[in-house]
């Protein structure tokens, strides 16, 4: 029989014969079977409940039942340190079908599924959009296996739409009818994530688009922003994916605005097809970055190892060191513009990213002018402030309304908008997704091959940013030009494709994007977690 109360209720059944009693209590789900214990999970790896007559099906996520007995246990401790434990890797679909008094159960799933479901409502509509060729096609498998089995099972209505080539998820975005579903789910690598990003933004309807959740489902090589949301332990912890589809709450990230001269763009390699006109007339393209962009070292191992992918993000680091040995100099004019809040303090930086993951995130309307540029295009010309910039300026000797030029010879460039770009990687330790900043990471050329590569046993934890020769910073806006744009095997990725080799303009967009999280409270994901660098506080 059922007993309710404000902390606890039970339902007593049976499960082949045996007598059974399922429990909630507080946020914890348990079963018991013969008295003994059964399960025993955070009540959010509840996908679902359904009662037909006296039959109680009850679907979750859990760990693999213990060797000689058949306990399937996560705490409540274990679960709200997830981000750093390997446990959540172990999760798969299980579902118990139970015989009980039907009177009595009707309660007890009613208060089930509020439990699960305290933020959300069950039964989303999803659309999920695949690639399958996505890490040597990885992304079919696990669509297969995985993605559908656990939606069906959490009850959600969905509509899947496998990719057949490069700017398929781009050309879906443009026109799938947005009110049809509560979560766009992105099965791939980053590069989806982007496709789907740019779809949405160049839509007529974009200010009601770009507010339609998405949630990736990791398939990729690097996994950047699935990384970041999750945490590296859980990089490839595709059940953990689907639950954030099924249950995360929405949050806003800021997009960054990309301007290319139009007469430098590929239409069939990049087919992005937002254009503005720079005052003297001539014609830009414009698209949108949600994680980084990159020239030199950095880009030239994200393009050039395609080939490695198939040893998944190991390729990242291998890549490093063969392109540090070879020793390449990044030709190209970088040009910064600090604006009034931007700094290369990084104890400013760290005391930020702390003040900012203790805040509440606060909600902000869409621009009315949704691709408005506030700094002008890649065309526009620049004037370069006559003081220039030095590595050692501290924060009030900055000119903060003028462009200033990185003066030293560079190995790269690297700026982004999420901390992880790969799970060995967290290469922007103090972003975050809505500080109006974009984060930038530039090597000098003329450190040591030593210094070069122990950046890569640094990457890993965000310790790089205090090497020698390395120099972190937060702008507004930065213009990126190749000296020699026929220059062979070089390259520049925007979160991790390969964009046109030439001159291009970024800043921080009066769009943003929306993406789900499965924090339970504020949104304290590791993108919001300053970590906790074993260096000195100050540069």
């Amino acid at each position: 029989m059922a007993s309710a109360n404000a902390a606890a209720m039970a339902l007593h059944g049976a499960y082949r014969g045996k007598p059974a009693v399922l429990t909630i209590d507080g946020s914890e789900f348990c079963a018991h079977l013969k008295d003994q214990l059964w399960v025993q999970l955070p009540v959010k790896l509840v996908l679902d409940a359904t009662l037909h007559g006296n039959a109680l099906t009850v679907s979750m996520l859990a760990p693999p039942s213990r060797r000689m007995s058949y306990q399937r246990i996560i705490s409540r401790e274990q679960w709200g340190g997830r981000h750093k434990q390997k446990i959540m890797q172990t999760l798969r679909l299980f579902s118990m079908n139970l015989e009980v008094a039907a009177p009595d159960a009707e309660a007890f799933v009613d208060a089930l599924l509020k439990a699960a479901y305290p933020r959300t409502t069950p039964h989303r509509r999803v659309i999920v959009l695949c690639n399958p060729q996505s890490g040597q096609g990885h992304g079919k498998h696990m669509l297969d296996i995985v993605v559908k089995p656990v939606l069906k099972r959490a009850g959600c209505a969905m509509t899947v739409i496998e990719t057949d080539g490069p700017a398929h998820a781009y050309r879906v975005s443009q026109t799938l009818k947005v009110t049809d579903y509560d979560v766009l789910a992105c099965v791939g690598g980053d590069g989806t994530v982007h496709e789907v990003v740019n779809g949405l933004a160049s839509r007529s309807d974009v200010e009601q688009a770009m507010q339609l959740p998405l949630a990736p489902i990791p398939c990729g090589s690097g996994n950047g922003l699935y990384i970041s949301l999750h945490g590296a332990e859980n990089g490839f912890v595709h059940y953990l994916a689907c639950l954030n589809v099924i249950k995360g709450t929405p949050h806003v990230h800021e997009l960054m605005t990309i301007t290319q001269d139009v007469h430098d763009m590929d239409a069939n390699a990049w087919p992005y097809t937002l254009r503005g006109q720079a005052a003297d007339g001539r014609e830009y393209a414009q698209y949108y970055s949600f994680m980084s962009q990159a020239i030199g070292i950095m880009a030239d191992l994200d393009i050039g190892t395609e080939p490695w992918r198939f040893i998944g993000d190991l390729r990242f680091i291998l890549g490093f060191l063969v392109y540090a040995i070879r020793n390449r100099p990044c030709h190209a004019d970088v040009d910064v513009l600090f604006g009034e809040r931007g700094t290369v303090s990084l104890h400013e930086m760290r005391r930020g990213s702390d003040a900012a993951s203790r805040s509440k995130e606060e909600q902000r309307p869409m621009p009315v002018s949704p691709h408005s540029l506030r700094y002008g295009s890649v065309l526009d010309p620049i004037t370069l402030a006559t003081t220039p910039y030095d590595p050692a300026m501290p924060d009030a000797e900055l000119l903060r309304n003028e462009w200033m030029r990185l003066p030293m010879p560079l190995s790269f460039v690297y700026t982004g908008k999420v901390p992880y770009v790969a799970r060995s990687l967290m290469a922007f330790p103090y972003t975050h997704p809505h500080d109006g900043l974009i984060d930038v990471v530039a090597q000098d050329q003329r450190v040591t091959l030593f210094n070069k590569i122990a950046a890569t046993s640094h990457g890993e934890s965000g310790r790089h940013i205090y090497d020698q020769g390395v120099h972190y910073m937060k702008v507004q806006a930065l213009r990126i030009t190749p000296r020699n744009k026929l220059a062979r095997h070089r390259y520049i990725s925007i979160d991790g494709e390969k964009a046109p080799y030439a001159p291009f303009q970024a800043e921080l967009s009066e769009l943003y994007m929306t993406l789900l999280s499965l924090d339970d409270e504020e949104w304290h994901a590791p993108s919001l977690r300053p970590p906790m660098l074993d260096v000195p506080a100050a540069h």
